[in-house]
C-alpha cells in the first residue's frame, strides 16, 4: 500500500512538472540565458572595467599624485561604486528585466528611476 501511494505521488508530481514546463516554455523566448558562468563573468568584467579605464587609470595616478591618489580612489571604490554595482546587478538578476521594468516592479513611483537610468547611460555613452 505504501509503495502504491508513493508511486502515485511521484506520477502526480511528474505530471504537474510537465504542465508547468509547458506553461513556462514560452517565457524564455524573449530573453537569452548565459551559456556558462565564465561568459557572465567576462561580460561583467568588461562592463565594470571598460577599455577606457585601462588607458586612463595610469594617467590619472601620475597626474594626481601617484600613490596618494590610490587611497581616495579605493575608498570611493569600496564605499560607493561596488555597492551600487552589486545592487544594480542583484536587481537585474532578481527581476530578469531592464531597469525600467525592474524599478517599476519594486514600487510604482520608482518607474521614473528606471527611465532616468536608461537616459543617463545613453548620455554617458553618446
Amino acid at each position: 500500500m505504501q509503495a502504491e501511494t508513493y508511486d502515485t505521488k511521484v506520477h502526480e508530481q511528474s505530471e504537474n512538472t510537465k504542465e508547468e514546463d509547458d506553461v513556462n516554455a514560452g517565457d524564455d523566448e524573449g530573453r537569452g540565458q548565459w551559456d556558462s558562468k565564465w561568459d557572465f563573468f567576462l561580460v561583467l568584467a568588461g562592463y565594470a572595467i571598460g577599455i577606457g579605464n585601462l588607458w586612463r587609470f595610469p594617467y590619472m595616478v601620475a597626474k594626481y599624485g601617484g600613490g596618494a591618489f590610490l587611497i581616495p580612489y579605493f575608498i570611493c571604490l569600496a564605499l560607493i561604486a561596488a555597492p551600487l554595482y552589486f545592487a544594480e546587478l542583484s536587481i537585474g538578476q532578481l527581476f530578469q528585466a531592464g531597469p525600467r521594468y525592474a524599478f517599476g516592479a519594486m514600487h510604482a513611483r520608482w518607474h521614473g528611476i528606471g527611465i532616468a537610468t536608461v537616459l543617463l547611460v545613453t548620455v554617458v555613452c553618446a
